[in-house]
C-alpha cells in the first residue's frame, strides 16, 4: 500500500502536467487542493488531490503534506 499517487490529468484538468493524491489524518484547507475526499465518513482520513503545473508547485508546503502522508501510512500499515 502506498501513501501518495500520481496520475495524468483528466480532460477538464489539461492545464496540469499531472495530479498528485495523498492521504493524511489532518484536515487541510488550501486553494491548491482540487478535491478532498473523506473515504469513510466520521474517520480521521482524507484523500487530497492537487494539480501540478510545474516544478514550482513542488514546494515546502507540498513536501510537508506528502511527508505527513508518509508518516500516516506507517501508522496504518505497521
Amino acid at each position: 500500500a502506498g501513501f501518495a499517487y500520481v496520475s495524468l490529468p483528466s480532460e477538464g484538468e489539461s492545464s496540469y502536467l499531472f495530479n498528485l493524491a495523498f492521504t493524511t489524518r489532518k484536515k487541510i484547507t488550501s486553494a491548491r487542493i482540487l478535491r478532498a475526499v473523506q473515504p469513510i465518513p466520521g474517520t480521521p482520513a482524507y484523500v487530497y488531490h492537487i494539480g501540478i503545473r510545474s516544478d514550482m508547485d513542488i514546494d515546502t508546503e507540498l513536501k510537508a503534506w506528502v511527508r505527513q502522508s508518509y508518516e500516516y501510512s506507517k501508522l496504518r500499515f505497521a
